[in-house]
């Protein structure tokens, strides 16, 4: 999906992207990372107030959920930390968005969050 004006504004004003996951796992199975001056990728153990003053992200980007944290989780460490940039979830298709954001709002008021519905349903085609 790419980046709203709005979200690429503030990338290019702040050129990294903190992406917080379970980084180790993902390296285990062998999943590559994105090799790219702009990304910075940590696991959530590592995610700090201090993490933030030292990459100074524009954005931080997470999935919904993870093992042993979620979004609500991130959210409202963002908020403690006062964070100013923009905060986007990757989440797959969900029955209900707005309850999701209404609780990411009730926890992060002063962040900029917002939910990306990624499409994972397989095209299937009769050849």
């Amino acid at each position: 999906m790419a980046l709203r004006k709005k979200d690429l504004r503030q990338v290019m004003t702040n050129t990294v992207i903190l992406v917080i996951g379970d980084v180790k796992t993902w390296l285990e199975q062998g999943r590559p990372l994105p090799e790219d001056d702009i990304l910075v990728f940590i696991d959530y153990n590592m995610f700090s107030a201090e993490t933030l003053l030292i990459h100074r992200p524009g954005m931080v980007l997470s999935p919904l959920t993870s093992r042993g944290f979620d979004a609500l989780d991130i959210a409202a460490r963002l908020q403690t930390f006062r964070f100013k940039g923009a905060y986007r979830v990757l989440a797959p298709k969900l029955p209900d968005q707005a309850m999701i954001r209404n609780e990411l709002a009730h926890l992060a008021p002063d962040v900029d969050c917002e939910l990306i519905e990624l499409n994972h349903t397989p095209e299937l085609r009769l050849v």
